[in-house]
C-alpha cells in the first residue's frame, strides 16, 4: 500500500469515536442533571438483568467514563504517525484511562469521591456497604463499654 492510498479505518474510527463520545457526554450531562427518566436509580431498565446494585454503579461512575472516551479521539488521530507526538497521545491517552479506571474502582466500591458522582446519586451506598450486613447501633463503644464494665468474659 502506498502512502497516496487512504486508510479508512482511521477516518471511520475517529468518526465513530466522535459521535460515541458526543451521544455519552450529553446522556452523562442530562444524568448530571437528573432531566433523563431512563436513566433512574431506583428501578431497572427493562431487559437489564445485571440487579439494582450494578445499574446504580453503573449510573455513579458514567461521568467518569465519559471524560475518559474524548481521550481516545486524538490517539485515533495519531495512530499512525511516526515519532513524538504519537507517543505523546498514546502516553496521554494511557495515563487518562489508568486514572479514569481507578476512580471507577473507587466509586464503584465505596461511591468515592463524592464530587465525581452526580448530585442525587451521591447517598447511595457503595458496593462495599451494600455488602456488609448493616449495622446495629455503635458497636465499637458498646464493646469498649463492655470491656470497662467487666461483663465480657476473658
Amino acid at each position: 500500500m502506498s502512502s497516496s492510498d487512504v486508510d479508512l479505518a482511521n477516518p471511520v474510527g475517529i468518526a465513530a469515536a466522535s459521535i460515541l463520545t458526543a451521544f455519552v457526554l450529553l446522556v452523562t450531562w442530562r444524568l448530571w442533571y437528573d432531566k433523563a427518566p431512563y436513566l433512574n436509580s431506583d428501578r431497572l431498565p427493562q431487559g437489564w438483568s445485571g440487579g439494582l446494585s450494578r445499574w446504580r454503579r453503573g449510573l455513579r461512575i458514567m461521568p467518569v467514563v465519559a471524560v475518559m472516551l474524548p481521550f481516545i479521539i486524538p490517539d485515533l488521530v495519531t495512530a499512525h504517525s511516526p515519532g513524538t507526538i504519537a507517543d505523546v497521545t498514546h502516553a496521554v491517552t494511557g495515563a487518562a484511562f489508568l486514572s479514569g479506571i481507578i476512580l471507577c474502582v473507587t466509586i464503584s466500591l465505596f461511591n468515592r469521591p463524592r464530587r465525581l458522582v452526580p448530585p442525587h446519586l451521591r447517598n447511595h451506598l457503595g458496593a462495599v456497604a451494600e455488602w456488609r450486613p448493616p449495622r446495629t447501633g455503635n458497636t465499637a463503644k458498646r464493646a469498649i463499654a463492655e470491656l470497662a464494665s467487666g461483663s465480657l468474659a476473658s
